[in-house]
């Protein structure tokens, strides 16, 4: 742009309502002058001498080489090139204008010359082979410093631009209108972050169809454009973090779901081999009743005998007792170790974050709160240690043991009572096989009915469990169509170009049946049973209702009636095939549509251009955009009516 300070004097007191209705069109604003030093705004007095202007002053701004010919130019295209205001009209940041590019090479694969570039708009013309795509390479190339520019345009993952293999002395230079310097293979940073680099036929990779047929890849870079805006992206890394947290709370819940399960049918095995629950009750009457009369045999009396019996049901409670003992020790002890190992994971989690941190202030204030952790720790490291057990005896006091202690004394003082009344030794040895079968089907009935309590309550909550994890499934989904709200007013931003970005949340029918059919026995898949399975298409729309119903059939089949045809692996492990089945397959998907028509119906060097707009209107860094070949699937009418109009506009 090329300055002209505008003159205002007293002998055009119209000027500034010129500048109002031809400002920015056709009007240069000027006067003829005769010197540099004269270039100023003012205005003549009454004695004529000059003063600075006060009304008003402007600057005409042109677009063009210094030259009669740069201002012939305007002619043609005065809204492009012609700018009244005071301050220079697009202004950029000298840091991010690549201001000239160099190839190095001692073997002369090129030419050392300095190649200068244009701070707005450069084109490159050359013949097929004449070097232009390599050259959009390597500025990519030593710019984007991540393996990305590679990874986009590698053959069978190999670079495909590698002239060391050719020169082990090639670099490639690039320096910048501020000075800074960066080359290919110096290891430092980028001296220009997040520039967009488009390959040749990329964009006919991402626009056709049978190049991109599930245009997963579209959808990917239509998201990353709506998410150069910091705000937005970081609204997503929330949506991504609470899907993640989801998908972890999810799997644990499952896994949860399966130790429950699996605990259930421990303890129904464990029930079917006590025995029948009837028969024993029926058995400890008909041996009490035997050893009622073998007790009259000894010569005992009515009271000693009622007083035999107190003592054989004291005894029997304190053996009770110690088997209830036995597993609150197993429990609280399994449980404790299970918290240690949790807070350990929490410590060494809170230790990293701690580093993270800058502040002082803000590192005290999260030590303030969350020291409690290894405060815990300790003291239930201390508690475990005070419950160790060696050679089946206690380290250390504690109430477990004085409870054992208090057991064996009233146990010893009890059976010290019972042999006063065990006289004859034949009457004394068959009363103790009765007593002792009595007693172990006392035991054996309080265990059933122990377990049956905890098979009720378990099955209870088992089905806690289920409700929790079809909630989780639920929010999950929800949070989709949060971040697609969120997202449609950055999407909003290409309407004034007649593109339309819709934002929807869609199921990947495809990637559930390939997956579901990965875990199952083919030869018995019940692909005509379920809708989902009928599914054609890739995305759906998720139907919360008629959907979320089918998914619970099939995890009924899969963890409850055990019908749905698993193979073999997953058979044995159930919960992977629920995992399967309630994965995320939801899609925050994004449709483009130009002028009328979506994406898919384009051809494909229409789908081509309207990526390019997408680009160009949605890209949120002022770096630079490197294209390679956008005319690629354009006719010539395409590239001057559409192309070339639509990026001098937004140059």
């Amino acid at each position: 742009m090329v300055n002209i300070t505008g003159i205002c004097t007293q002998t055009n007191g119209n000027n500034q309502n010129w500048l109002n209705e031809y400002g920015n069109k056709k009007l240069l604003h000027s006067l003829d002058i005769h010197g540099f030093d004269l270039i100023d705004t003012y205005e003549f007095d009454e004695y004529g001498n000059y003063i600075s202007c006060k009304n008003y002053h402007c600057h005409t701004w042109i677009k063009a080489e210094p030259t009669f010919e740069g201002l012939k130019q305007i002619i043609y295209e005065p809204e492009q090139r012609v700018k009244i205001q005071n301050h220079r009209p697009d202004f950029k940041e000298d840091k991010l204008i690549i201001d000239s590019v160099k190839y190095i090479s001692n073997d002369n694969l090129f030419n050392s010359e300095t190649i200068f570039f244009n701070k707005n708009l450069n084109v490159i013309i050359g013949g097929k082979s004449s070097g232009k795509s390599i050259l959009l390479y390597n500025i990519a190339k030593t710019l984007e410093t991540s393996d990305e520019v590679t990874k986009i345009t590698s053959v069978n993952g190999k670079d495909r631009y590698n002239f060391r293999e050719k020169d082990k002395d090639f670099d490639f230079e690039v320096t910048t209108s501020s000075g800074a310097t960066k080359r290919l293979y110096d290891g430092q940073n980028s001296i220009i972050t997040n520039i967009k680099y488009i390959p040749q036929n990329y964009l006919s990779k991402l626009a056709e169809p049978n190049e991109n047929k599930k245009g997963n890849e579209l959808l990917k870079y239509v998201r990353g454009l709506l998410l150069e805006s910091p705000e937005h992206n970081e609204k997503y890394e929330e949506f991504l973090y609470n899907v993640r947290s989801n998908d972890k709370l999810r799997n644990d819940i499952i896994d949860n779901y399966f130790k429950i399960k699996e605990y259930i049918n421990e303890k129904e095995k464990e029930l079917k081999e006590l025995g029948n629950e009837e028969a024993l009750k029926r058995s400890i009457e008909s041996n009490t009743q035997r050893i009622e009369v073998l007790k009259k045999g000894l010569g005992l009396t009515d009271e000693q005998i009622k007083d035999y019996n107190s003592k054989k049901e004291q005894l029997e409670t304190i053996n009770s007792d110690i088997t209830k003992t036995n597993e609150d020790y197993r429990r609280i002890t399994s449980f404790n170790t299970e918290v240690i190992n949790s807070l350990q994971e929490l410590i060494s989690r809170k230790e990293l974050i701690e580093k993270s941190i800058n502040k002082e202030e803000i590192k005290n204030l999260f030590n303030l709160k969350f020291d409690f952790i290894k405060e815990k720790f300790n003291e239930l490291s201390s508690f475990k240690e005070s419950l160790k057990i060696e050679d089946k005896k206690f380290v250390h006091d504690n109430l477990f043991k004085t409870l054992y202690s208090g057991f064996s004394e009233r146990k010893n003082s009890l059976n010290k009572d019972l042999e006063v009344y065990q006289k004859n030794e034949q009457i004394k040895e068959e009363t103790t096989k009765i007593d002792k079968t009595v007693s172990d089907d006392k035991i054996t009935l309080q265990k059933i009915q122990k377990l049956k309590e905890e098979v009720i309550l378990n099955k209870q909550e088992l089905q806690k469990e289920k409700e929790k994890l079809f909630k989780v499934y639920d929010d999950n989904f929800l949070e989709y169509p949060k971040i697609v709200e969120i997202l449609k007013e950055r999407a909003s931003l290409t309407e004034e170009d007649k593109l339309i970005i819709e934002g929807s949340t869609k199921f990947n029918a495809s990637k559930f049946n390939k997956r579901m059919k990965s875990i199952s026995d083919l030869r018995s898949f019940p692909e005509n049973t379920y809708s989902l399975f009928k599914e054609r298409e890739d995305l759906i729309t998720y139907d919360s209702y008629s959907h979320l119903n089918q998914i619970k059939e099939l995890f009924s089949s899969i963890a409850e009636k055990q019908d749905f045809p698993l193979n073999s692996e997953n058979k044995r492990i159930p919960a992977n095939a629920i995992k399967v089945l309630l994965d995320d397959y939801f899609v925050d998907y994004w449709e483009t549509i130009y002028d009328g028509d979506k994406m898919d119906k384009m051809s494909t060097g229409k789908a081509s251009f309207v990526i390019l707009m997408l680009i160009i209107r949605l890209s949120n860094s002022n770096a630079p955009i490197l294209i390679d070949q956008p005319e690629d699937n354009l006719d010539n009418r395409s590239i001057t009516k559409d192309l070339v109009e639509y990026l001098r506009k937004k140059n």
